[in-house]
């Protein structure tokens, strides 16, 4: 309260000023406690919440040493009210007790004598126990904005003051504050990466509390429940709608997943967390069986089998063929396994190839493990050898004689020998038993086989001997040539020098049959007929000489009803 002194201020002493009802003082209400103002001062600081208590004028009287005067100076009370109003926030911090957001409101009427704006949290409408939120605000400015992860704890309101160059007004716009909470919550994840040490699966939530200021949800993998060391999923904020996110196969483990809600101010700051578990599911070593049932080298038949593990995210098995313990270079023998089934027929003549391992891997409905249960491959290449047959049978177009060989050096899965004579050296044209097979009984031993005399030959070249196991018999077997022995003397002639009827006498002679191993002598018959099978032929003479080329005919040989000479 301000005012201009009397011109003459001799009898003046000081000042007193009051409340009043009129211009002239009525029902005055003294201000400065009723004392003097003194002389040259010509001002009163009225304190901020005077109150007015219904007078309209402020009066200022000019105070002697023995009066005051009667008139006073006066001047009318104007009453400013200047207070904030329609606040409004909206909590985006999805916390539970914790607040973040901007407090907005609109501005008084009038505001010349607002300086600023001050913005509290408060526990009652009055803005008691309050905390500032921030610095003052300017006029022109009409919010503040609440940091994320404020504590409203004991704080249930917020005030808006409006402030003038003297004080901050006593009775602010008041708000009541409203938490928001909303998170992901039924975490769920199964993880179909079956190596040690990888995750990956689906990672799925649902959306739970007040969502209507969800913009979107971030998902993680970390070190713990509050998020250290943590790795983001899905490449960014997932929309609103999402539920779910891809973990891709072969990531690193980690002891957590965790989901954060997040508005368009910020993510929230204690997630949805879920203890992960990292399902293993390799196929142990160990159980892991196979034995070779094809006789041949470079060949495997029989029957792959092994234990399933425990866990159930295996959906089937897929097995290789590598030559590399790691998988590197390896080829899929067969079709997928589907769960519950264990074991893989080898079929025979199944190529090696360039193969040392039997790899076993488990697969998910997601992916193919990584690293599989790994098995060395044992060829088993059982074979004869050193097969020999000399034709005994020394007439053209018939073999008989001993076939011998070499039995395996290691004699494991051979259980028999099968013979053939065949047109070929491999078996692959056309082939005939020799008889019944023969057990395999001793490794390293000289086995043989006798071919019975007058067997045909026919258009067969060789002799093969073949291993056979309990369940197969090999492809390629142990050969040698069947050469027909043909050893027969020719130029066979006889002269009779005994002149009497029904008698024979003279020398029989021919020319000798060609040098062969096989030929021990010669053997000579009187024959009713020119074929050697005659039960009826007669034996003249046993010749030891293979380079013989006669046979004397006794005089008085009867003839009897030989017609011809046999040599």
């Amino acid at each position: 309260l301000e005012w201009t002194p009397p011109i003459n201020t001799a009898r003046v002493i000081g000042y007193h000023a009051y409340l009043a009802s009129d211009a002239a003082g009525s029902s005055a209400l003294p201000l400065n406690g009723g004392g003097v103002i003194a002389l040259g001062t010509n001002r009163l600081d009225v304190p901020p919440d005077t109150a007015i208590s219904g007078k309209t004028h402020l009066v200022v009287y000019c105070s002697s040493a023995a009066y005051e005067q009667s008139t006073p100076a006066a001047a009318v009370v104007t009453d400013e009210v200047a207070s904030a109003s329609a606040v409004s926030f909206a909590d985006e911090d999805l916390d539970p007790q914790e607040l973040g957001g901007t407090i907005s409101w609109s501005p008084p009427g009038a505001v010349s004598q607002v300086g600023h704006y001050a913005v509290y949290l408060a526990s009652d409408v009055s803005g008691t126990g309050r905390s500032q939120v921030g610095a003052d605000v300017a006029v022109g400015t009409n919010e503040a904005q609440i940091a994320v992860d404020t504590d409203m704890t004991g704080l249930s309101h917020a005030v808006v003051f409006t402030r003038s160059s003297l004080a901050e007004q006593t009775t602010p716009a008041a708000l009541a504050l409203v938490d928001v909470a909303a998170s992901a919550s039924n975490l769920a994840f199964t993880d179909l990466d079956l190596d040690s040490g990888e995750l990956g699966g689906t990672l799925s939530w649902q959306a739970s509390g007040d969502t209507s200021s969800v913009t979107g949800f971030e998902a993680y993998l970390a070190s713990d429940s509050i998020g250290t060391g943590r790795v983001q999923l899905g490449g960014g904020v997932l929309a609103s709608s999402a539920s779910d996110v891809a973990v891709p196969a072969e990531t690193l483990l980690f002891s957590y997943a965790l989901v954060y809600a997040r508005t368009a101010l910020a993510e929230q700051t204690t997630p949805a967390s879920l203890v992960l578990n990292d399902d293993e599911a390799t196929v142990v070593f160990s159980s892991i069986s196979f034995e070779d049932d094809d006789p041949d080298a470079g060949e495997l038949g029989g029957k792959l089998s092994w234990f399933p593990p425990s866990s159930s995210a295996v959906s089937t098995y897929r097995i290789y063929l590598s030559p590399d313990a790691s998988g590197a270079g390896r080829s899929q023998f067969g079709l997928n396994q589907l769960r519950g089934i264990n074991q893989i027929a080898i079929p025979a003549d199944s190529a090696v190839g360039i193969h040392d391992y039997w790899l076993v891997y488990t697969a998910s409905s997601l992916v193919e493990q990584s690293t599989p249960a790994v098995f060395a491959l044992s060829d088993s290449g059982e074979s004869a050898s050193s097969v020999a047959f000399l034709d005994e049978d020394l007439d053209a177009l018939d073999l008989g004689g001993t076939i011998s060989w070499q039995a395996p050096e290691n004699l494991t899965i051979a259980t028999h020998y099968v013979l053939y004579l065949a047109d070929s050296a491999d078996g692959a044209g056309s082939r005939s038993s020799l008889g019944a097979e023969l057990p395999a009984t001793s490794s390293a031993e000289s086995e043989s086989k006798l071919v019975e005399p007058d067997t045909p030959v026919g258009s067969f070249t060789h002799v093969l001997v073949y291993v056979r196991s309990a369940t197969v018999e090999q492809t390629t077997p142990a050969a040698c040539p069947a050469e027909d022995a043909d050893v027969s003397v020719s130029g066979l002639a006889f002269m009779d020098g005994d002149l009497d009827a029904g008698e024979l006498g003279g020398k029989l002679q021919w020319s000798p049959a060609a040098a062969a191993a096989q030929l021990l002598n010669y053997l000579v018959y009187l024959s009713p007929s020119a074929g050697g099978a005659d039960p009826n032929k007669l034996l003249m003479a046993e010749l030891n000489d293979t380079n013989a080329s006669e046979a004397p005919v006794d005089d008085n040989t009867a003839r009897l009803s030989y017609s011809y000479f046999l040599v």
